[in-house]
């Protein structure tokens, strides 16, 4: 077998198979490239929805291509996130967690209602029921700060100002700061030292998913009208714990090109599976229910493909994942939409750079830069962190969102 396959099957040079925790090192992985890759499969397929071209990325009726780039998100993390568990005090991941997601998103917000919204106002035709003045702006029942303070606990609770939804990206980061939490109350009870209780939660929640999925009287109640944040968290919840599950056993599970084309192949087969709602994703289907098979595929990839330095210094995935649907709905009061969708997509791409790059260097780093903060009166100077699950080396030095 030449050094490529061996590779790609995850044997070394004698032709043992190697375990994840062995082909995984620092700086030697692509999660960051596929952070931003898939932060850019959300901006184009929102491209298609707020330019109003009728493109919204669904695959046969069962789920949407964005939807997916967000299992690839939680499969991310599920896996790095743990990680930070795994290393860190409870108060000092909290901290992190913290740092990491929270700053930037109330930059986002205040940016949205104040910036993007705001000159999208003064966009608009001036009509009796529009007169576009700053005071009728702040004054709109549904106005900027209305927006900023109802979503300030990152449930997205208003996602309209004035009659435009300004942002549709940002209700997923609830339920991943939801999953942070529950490896947090899990770590302060001690239980995820046991590995076999995130075994445990992983088969309960993916279980429960995949009872409510198949039993049509129990799916009609979830849905985008129906008990929405339970369906989410059934959903995201199994990807998340998979994702943990797998670092915490990554010195035995295999490295293997063979079974991430096996799970991969089993998530395709899910979008003509019998079961679950028929139109996605605002309903439980069998796409859905299968998400948790896509973990080791988008892991495995960012093990063997070669784009290591890709957001190795600079990580703008966060800042295009929360402002391009912003600068999306903006050029399209502009107008920019009607240029063609191409068009359309490429300007929104670079005007969301800037953005990207601006909360990455003025927001993201700097409150990042704060995480070694010692608090005495939270963590003791002794214990800024935990001993690694079996002593082995953290082998990661990036940490998702």
């Amino acid at each position: 077998m030449s050094e490529p396959s061996k590779r790609l099957f995850g044997k070394d040079r004698s032709g043992r198979t190697r375990s994840i925790h062995e082909s995984l090192r620092v700086g030697e992985n692509s999660f960051n490239f596929l952070r931003i890759a898939l932060a850019l499969i959300v901006l184009i397929c929102h491209a298609g929805t707020v330019g109003g071209y009728g493109f919204d990325g669904v695959i046969n009726q069962k789920s949407a291509v964005d939807t997916i780039a967000v299992y690839g998100f939680f499969s991310l993390s599920g896996y790095l996130i743990a990680s930070s568990a795994d290393r860190n005090s409870v108060p000092r991941y909290l901290w992190s967690r913290f740092l990491r997601v929270l700053p930037g998103f109330w930059v986002s917000l205040v940016l949205t209602a104040f910036l993007f919204s705001l000159v999208g106002w003064f966009g608009l035709p001036h009509t009796s029921k529009h007169p576009g003045t700053l005071s009728a702006y702040f004054f709109l029942s549904n106005g900027p700060v209305q927006y900023v303070i109802n979503n300030f606990y990152l449930e997205i609770i208003q996602l309209r100002i004035g009659h435009y939804v300004w942002n549709g990206s940002l209700w997923t980061l609830y339920y991943e700061f939801g999953c942070y939490l529950l490896l947090a109350l899990l770590c302060f009870l001690k239980l995820f030292r046991f590995r076999f209780t995130v075994v445990l939660a992983a088969a309960l929640s993916w279980g429960t998913l995949l009872v409510i999925t198949i039993d049509p009287a129990l799916n009609r109640e979830f849905n985008v009208i129906h008990n929405w944040v339970t369906m989410n968290f059934l959903v995201f919840l199994p990807i998340f714990l998979v994702g943990s599950m797998i670092y915490l056993y990554r010195e035995l599970i295999p490295d293997s090109g063979l079974i991430a084309l096996a799970s991969l192949l089993v998530f395709v087969a899910s979008f003509w599976m019998p079961f679950g709602a028929q139109v996605g994703p605002f309903r439980l289907s069998s796409v859905g229910a299968m998400a948790p098979f896509l973990v080791y595929p988008v892991l495995w990839l960012g093990i063997h493909l070669p784009f290591e330095k890709v957001g190795s210094l600079n990580d703008y995935s966060y800042g295009v994942y929360i402002y391009a649907y912003p600068v999306e709905r903006l050029l399209s009061v502009w107008g920019v939409n009607t240029w063609g969708f191409v068009p359309y997509t490429l300007i929104a791409l670079l005007f969301t750079l800037p953005f990207a790059v601006g909360s990455w260097f003025l927001i993201e780093r700097r409150a990042m830069r704060k995480k070694h903060l010692s608090f005495q009166w939270i963590v003791p100077a002794n214990a800024e962190g935990s001993t690694p699950i079996k002593n082995l080396r953290p082998e990661l030095g990036q940490e998702l969102r």
